[in-house]
């Protein structure tokens, strides 16, 4: 069965103007229902068309290389292809062959992507060789690799293309974030970003961009938020922090506290504990779960206590989960039953 992907990457669309048919002896350009394809073309046979008139400029045949520009002259191209396309007329031939090779490069990671749709390893592994052998250009096509829906059992090529990505340092950015601005599916946004979040800083303003954007749904900012956690990179537990401390949203703030939990380290802790302050109850609810997955023996005293000054059952349910996640101790929602353990104990768990 053919895979079809659901993706609108704004900068790889190549929208097909209702044009006349391509020149004479040029491939014929097929007709056929739409269809969805690694680079959104109108439709799916005339992505192969496109991409093989691409692949044609790289002919040494002058008159082949004619009939290929004559081919694309019927396209509506995007602005960085569309500029390629002029290029070609240069008058500098360094320039002109410049745009050859790229858009040859382009006809060529669309033809590798296509191996993708067959269900075939060999023909996968095929794909990857092809991808990894042009280079940097093809880093949209590792972006858009995490778009197919055989991913998820394909864990060598997705584990492949998160490698790739989280490698390319900028100029893996753009396509990205057009895809997780766009995209709603919770797993391929968790894959992009855990691939994006281990680059660090490199990417934090697109990170921040895309989170804070009032355009993105909500729920991609909270996924995003939470591959974060997930990613384990240290370098995210300030700028989540900040997030859990400042953002407007309730929901951002709350996410924030427990991505934050995924990472057991001093600063995070600092983080969390602040969050118990925080104006919403879920909020605080989070943090309180959070202070239970980072474990630490010095926010003992304050989950008790929060036992004793809450009448909001949602935190004191929350605060005895971690309390006993902490401790290994299932004794209740009483607080004077924990303030005896803690008397009788504490001078043990501090010394630990």
């Amino acid at each position: 069965m053919k895979i079809l992907i659901s993706l609108a990457l704004a900068c790889l669309v190549l929208v097909l103007s209702g044009c006349s048919a391509p020149p004479e002896n040029t491939p014929a350009e097929p007709q056929s229902e739409i269809l969805p394809t690694p680079f959104i073309l109108s439709d799916a046979k005339r992505a192969k068309y496109a991409a093989d008139l691409f692949i044609l400029l790289e002919s040494e045949s002058p008159e082949e290389r004619k009939k290929a520009e004559d081919g694309l002259k019927q396209l509506t191209m995007p602005e960085h292809l569309a500029h390629l396309m002029s290029d070609l007329k240069n008058s500098d031939k360094r320039i002109a062959q410049a745009a050859r090779d790229a858009l040859a490069r382009e006809g060529k990671t669309i033809k590798a992507l296509e191996r993708f749709e067959i269900p075939s390893l060999s023909e996968w592994n095929k794909a990857r060789q092809e991808l990894v052998e042009l280079g940097p250009e093809a880093l949209t096509a590792m972006v858009q690799l995490l778009t197919y829906k055989f991913m998820a059992t394909d864990m060598v090529t997705q584990a492949w293309a998160r490698e790739q990505i989280s490698s390319s340092g900028k100029a893996v950015l753009k396509p990205a974030q057009a895809v997780l601005k766009s995209n709603k599916n919770a797993e391929i946004i968790r894959q992009l970003t855990l691939s994006i979040a281990e680059m660090g800083g490199i990417a934090e303003g697109t990170v921040k961009d895309i989170i804070n954007s009032t355009d993105v749904s909500l729920t991609v900012s909270l996924t995003m938020i939470d591959s974060l956690g997930e990613s384990g990179a240290d370098y995210w537990i300030d700028k989540l922090g900040e997030m859990m401390l400042k953002a407007s949203r309730w929901q951002v703030r709350a996410e924030a506290a427990m991505a934050l939990g995924k990472f057991v380290d001093d600063r995070s802790y600092e983080y969390v504990i602040k969050g118990l302050d925080d104006s919403d109850d879920f909020v605080k609810q989070n943090s309180i779960k959070a202070l239970g997955l980072i474990r630490d023996l010095a926010c003992l005293p304050t989950l008790i206590s929060l036992l004793d000054r809450n009448d909001k059952p949602e935190l004191i349910d929350a605060a005895v989960v971690s309390l006993t996640q902490i401790t290994g101790k299932r004794l209740g929602g009483r607080p004077e039953v924990w303030k005896r353990w803690w008397a009788e104990n504490k001078n043990k768990y501090l010394e630990e």
